[in-house]
């Protein structure tokens, strides 16, 4: 076959590659075919994984050997370890010897071996298979008696948690020292969380009279996993429970609760907390008797548990026979608490007709409402979400609930909840019963926008016959209009225009019909909006603007954008409208539109110079932002303001943070200074001067080209107040070697223009920050300058970050220790970008860039703070500058 061209390394999912699959099968003649035909003996694949694991699977010690001759490590390696395990798993003695002969290491408690695509150690296999021998010989060889075990967690519990539990390896690994109350974690819910829950689970009492004869804890909390008695009960095993409750369990023991439980979205937890609500959920009704006789608790005394009683879980859970023995017992149907709020709403919650009649026989309240930790509110409420459920809602009807009482929540009226949910014959059936269609409150707000979630519209011709204001506005949407537009129901629209919806109401979170339908419709929609119903493309669109800047921010990855725009342009739409993140659609087509659009906003007579308080981001502070020259040249051509300062800064500091040192980007800043921006101008915001935004971001170019022409490093402003203390603050926590490079860099070139370096600022210093950042080189280039030590770090202030802080100390310390000497760096090696012109001009691809955010936070960084967070005011509190020259002769080297 090989001299027919055979492929040697061809594999397969199972056996993996020929030469594992020969040594599965003891072929040693064909293990060295292979390999002299170049297959590598150390290949990873299939379900065993090695050649060597799969000679261990067949038990074939001649076999490994000859892989060790070809070249397969020995010693403590995964592949030997694993080995080591399958002959454990395997209970072969000669294989186990030969394994250990060749390093395989017992006490592996930072690795684990792969048995059955599980995590085990050979003590935990051993354990688990019930081999006293082989405990006792790993025990022998310093395996660790409570180190992590792999999938059971510790050997102990390998040893219980098995269909064939030796009771003398328990014994011998409690003789040793297994911690027998240790509690773990366990990968899932079918595995123990500690020795004496596997030991329950198993029923195995002799394994559970040995561990609490050696003292195990029968009342161990361990997260919000069951307690011994819990499980003894989910079993259910009377010797077991007699036996606990006997040995001391608390039988209101209370296990860490989880109160994240819902029908409609089910996870691993079951809400129980206590031994009572499992047999309560379970229906085990001896078991609700034993326990209530005992003294269980019918009242669930927290209040962060799902249930506050285990009526309510009872009825959760449609237990109608534990429901009617808890009633028996004493159980008051009146309690008030936990997720679902009362046991009525609970057994609506669970679609059983039969709890449902029985709480209501025993005096239920049935108009109880703003109860629960759900949308519901109400039983009645619970019933119409829970629509499939039906028999809840025609129960509660005949029983006299009230459809128009106020349940507070997302939805807080029934004929609300049942026009969500989208049942007609359910609102039919309210609607019947006396259900006011004007009641208005949560989410949707109105019962007509609510039957629109989904779609349809025959709730809504429904409830508009009933009296249902077709125009009611408020809530998420505002009205049943914009809910239609947001969702792109084209069937919907055309039937709500028909019934006399109007698209000129203000309201919800996209501010009208035409916002809800930029965000949210097809072209089609959106132009059939403007132009066949006349919408008003200068309604405000809350906090997105004006309909031509959401549209052109949302939309701008379109391909029909242009039309659109024209569309909005032809019906008059304002291109000087102020509103939203870009500030205005000139904004928003600098930052993120086609040349093409923001060519035609300027012919239209877009105003360069508009800027929105809240966004603070003008045209041309967003074109040197984005670095598009062509853009900068026409906007200040336009009459565009190079000095316009908003509480993000200058136009010119946008430039110098954005830059990255090439010529496209320095010509920016060379033009702005050239048309009157000032170089030194000390502005609000966050960066304070030029110099400043440049050493926030980083580029030495930059930095350079601006020290070059007169940039003044002993003005202060700024977050950081001083050059270096911003420069020294830019290296991230977890820089590459380069990034730390160029910063201490940074700091050198500050150095040698003879800035003040010990200058107020957010960190008092710029040894300080360059601490914080954890920038080790930043730091060492500040610690030869003369007067710079440990002691300038001072106390933690109020506004540092405590994971930022914590172990700053230490790490100062580790710096000082550190002989290694600091890389030589020559300040001229800076050079400039000899890149032309050409190859930085903007093309319509460079463009299109990603909408921002509103409100965003790109312009600077801090350690984890919006900007929104450091005011001015604030700001200059902490700039308690010493403004006086930097007199240190000292030279860097």
């Amino acid at each position: 076959l090989l001299a027919a061209r055979a492929d040697p390394h061809a594999t397969d999912p199972h056996y993996g590659n020929c030469l594992q699959a020969a040594a599965f099968s003891g072929y040693k003649d064909i293990v060295r075919v292979l390999a002299e035909a170049g297959v590598n003996v150390n290949e990873k694949g299939g379900v065993r994984g090695t050649a060597l694991v799969s000679a261990a699977s067949s038990g074939n010690i001649e076999m490994i050997n000859l892989l060790v001759e070809l070249g397969v490590p020995t010693g403590s390696t995964n592949d030997v370890l694993n080995a080591l395990a399958i002959g454990t798993w395997k209970q072969n003695q000669p294989l186990i010897q030969y394994m250990l002969d060749l390093g395989a290491g017992v006490d592996s408690s930072d690795k684990f071996a792969q048995v059955k695509l599980q995590n085990w150690t050979p003590l935990s296999i051993a354990a688990f298979k019930g081999n006293s021998t082989l405990v006792e010989m790993f025990l022998g060889l310093g395996a660790d008696v409570n180190a992590n075990a792999g999938i059971h967690r510790t050997a102990l519990i390998a040893a219980i948690d098995s269909d064939h539990c030796n009771h003398k390896v328990v014994e011998t690994l409690l003789a040793v020292g297994a911690d027998f109350n240790k509690a773990v974690r366990p990968e899932d819910q079918s595995h123990a969380g500690s020795a004496l829950v596997a030991a329950v689970r198993q029923a195995d009492i002799k394994a559970i009279t040995i561990l609490l004869d050696y003292g195990a804890d029968l009342n161990m909390v361990n997260d919000v996993f069951y307690s011994p008695l819990m499980d003894a009960i989910a079993i259910p095993d009377e010797t077991i429970i007699d036996m606990l409750i006997e040995r001391g369990a608390d039988i209101n023991l209370t296990i860490d609760p989880c109160s994240d439980i819902s029908m409609n979205e089910p996870i691993e937890d079951d809400g129980i907390t206590i031994a009572l609500e499992v047999a309560a959920m379970k229906g085990y009704i001896p078991q609700i008797r034993k326990l209530v006789q005992a003294g269980a608790h019918l009242v669930q005394p927290r209040d962060d548990t799902a249930f506050k009683t285990a009526l309510q879980c009872a009825a959760y859970y449609g237990e109608h026979e534990a429901v009617a023995a808890l009633l028996e017992l004493g159980s008051d149907v009146h309690v008030v608490g936990g997720t679902f709020g009362s046991a009525l709403q609970a057994a609506v919650c669970s679609g059983s007709k039969e709890c449902v009649t029985l709480l209501l026989d025993a005096g239920a309240n049935i108009n109880e409402n703003h109860i629960g930790k759900l949308t519901h509110g109400s039983a009645l409420i619970a019933a119409c979400i829970e629509h499939e459920k039906e028999d809840g809602v025609n129960i509660l009807m005949e029983r006299g609930a009230d459809p128009n009482t106020n349940a507070g929540g997302k939805f807080p009226y029934a004929i609300i909840a049942m026009a969500y949910s989208g049942d007609v014959e359910g609102v039919k059936v309210l609607l019947k019963a006396g259900a006011d269609v004007t009641k208005y409150g949560g989410m949707y707000h109105s019962t007509i926008q609510a039957s629109a979630e989904d779609g349809g519209w025959e709730i809504a011709e429904i409830l508009i016959e009933a009296g249902a204001d077709i125009n009611a506005c408020g809530g998420f949407y505002g009205t049943v209009l914009e809910s239609a537009y947001r969702e792109g129901y084209f069937q919907l629209i055309w039937k709500l225009y028909d019934l006399g919806a109007l698209n000129t109401t203000n309201g919800g979170i996209w501010g009208s019909a035409l916002g809800a339908a930029i965000g949210g419709s097809c072209h089609t929609l959106v132009h059939q909006l403007v132009e066949s119903h006349n919408a008003n493309v200068n309604q405000t669109c809350g906090k997105w603007g004006s309909p031509l800047h959401f549209f052109i921010v949302h939309r701008y990855r379109d391909d029909d954008k242009e039309e659109l725009v024209n569309v909005f342009l032809n019906a008059n739409a304002d291109v000087n409208a102020v509103g939203g993140c870009y500030s205005t659609p000139l904004g928003a087509a600098v930052a993120v539109g086609k040349e093409s659009v923001y060519r035609k906003l300027l012919d239209k007579g877009a105003d360069p110079n508009l800027v929105d308080g809240k966004s603070a981001r003008g045209p041309l502070f967003l074109a040197c932002q984005k670095q598009k020259y062509d853009y900068v040249k026409q906007l200040i051509a336009r009459g565009a303001d190079v000095n316009a300062c908003t509480k993000r800064g200058s136009v010119l500091q946008s430039a110098a943070f954005n830059s990255d040192g090439t010529e496209g980007s320095l010509k920016i800043i060379q033009d702005l200074i050239s048309c009157g921006a000032k170089l030194n101008a000390v502005t609000e915001g966050p960066y304070g001067t030029a110099l400043n935004a440049a050493a926030m971001k980083g580029d030495l170019k930059t930095i350079k080209w601006l020290l070059k022409h007169g940039a003044d490093v002993k003005l202060m402003g700024g977050h950081f107040g001083s050059v270096l203390q911003a420069a020294a603050f830019n290296a991230p926590t977890e820089a590459t070697n380069k990034q730390q490079s160029y910063c201490s860099n940074m700091a050198r070139i500050r150095i040698s223009s003879e800035e003040n370096m010990i200058a107020g600022g957010r960190y008092a210093n710029a040894f300080t920050a360059a601490v914080m950042m954890n920038d080790d080189e930043v730091v060492k280039v500040l610690l030869v300058e003369p007067g710079v030590g440990k002691d300038m770090l001072g106390e933690r202030k109020a506004h540092y970050k405590e994971h930022m802080w914590e172990g700053r100390e230490k790490f100062i310390d580790a710096v000082l220790e550190d002989k290694e000497p600091l890389e030589e760096f020559d300040e001229a090696l800076v050079e400039f970008s000899d890149k032309s012109e050409s190859e930085n001009e903007d093309t319509d691809s460079d463009v299109q860039g990603g909408p921002g955010e509103e409100d965003g936070n790109e312009d600077w960084q801090t350690d984890g703070e919006e900007e929104g967070d450091i005011d001015d005011k604030l700001a200059l509190r902490w700039l308690k500058v010493e403004c006086g020259p930097h007199t240190s002769t000292h030279t860097p080297k």
